[in-house]
């Protein structure tokens, strides 16, 4: 399960079909404070924060959902926006990736191997051959 946090417009409708072909299903949130109740009520894998849209909260958000919790692991946070060096020196900090807008496929992608793994991230095999009607 992904969330996506203040994500809106092009790159939300892009960040649920790079993860769906991943098999990853997602959900919305528009603010930090809900996040963190829907991160609490249900296991999450990945969290990716607007840091455009959330503005200064994001960074609190961030190391609220790294913190450790009693039943079951963080997950694999991701921070995206236009973002400078403040900034991103913050999100790794807080052990966030970044991802930076325009979003990239190719890191996008790669994050999203790093923060499953390759096996829970693939996308499932395709048969092309059919067994055959014995004759």
């Amino acid at each position: 399960m992904a969330l996506l946090v203040a994500c809106e417009g092009i790159e939300r409708h892009y960040l649920r079909g790079r993860l769906s072909l991943r098999g990853v299903d997602c959900a919305d949130v528009d603010e930090g404070a809900e996040a963190i109740e829907y991160c609490a009520d249900r296991p999450v894998s990945l969290v990716v924060v607007d840091a455009d849209h959330l503005g200064p909260e994001a960074m609190r958000l961030l190391r609220q959902l790294r913190m450790p919790h009693a039943c079951r692991a963080a997950p694999q946070v991701a921070l995206m926006g236009r973002l400078s060096g403040g900034p991103r020196w913050r999100a790794a900090w807080a052990k966030a990736q970044v991802l930076a807008k325009p979003l990239d496929p190719r890191s996008l992608d790669a994050w999203i191997v790093r923060s499953l793994g390759p096996a829970l991230s693939a996308p499932p095999p395709r048969v092309l051959f059919e067994a055959t009607a014995a004759r």
